[in-house]
């Protein structure tokens, strides 16, 4: 069974950009309140994907398992990180 990389992808990015924000949202957003850090995070985030959009990474195709290990790491970096 096969599966289109844009739903594995999508996660991997909030899981990578998620772990790094809180790890690092000090030294990256000094005093910046929280509407702003999430306004940049979801634009990020949306960058990125527009960005594998246009190339056409998200097209492909890749099997379950693949597709699951992808968001697994996006999930173990996230948790990892904090």
């Amino acid at each position: 069974m096969k599966w289109k990389l844009r739903i594995p992808l999508l996660l991997l990015t909030c899981g990578l950009l998620a772990g790094l924000i809180q790890r690092f949202s000090p030294e990256i957003f000094l005093e910046l309140n929280y509407f702003v850090r999430s306004a940049v995070f979801i634009g990020t985030i949306i960058s990125i994907n527009l960005i594998l959009e246009k190339i056409g990474v998200n097209e492909k195709e890749v099997y379950f398992p693949i597709g699951v290990c992808l968001i697994l790491v996006g999930f173990l970096f996230d948790y990892w990180m904090v």
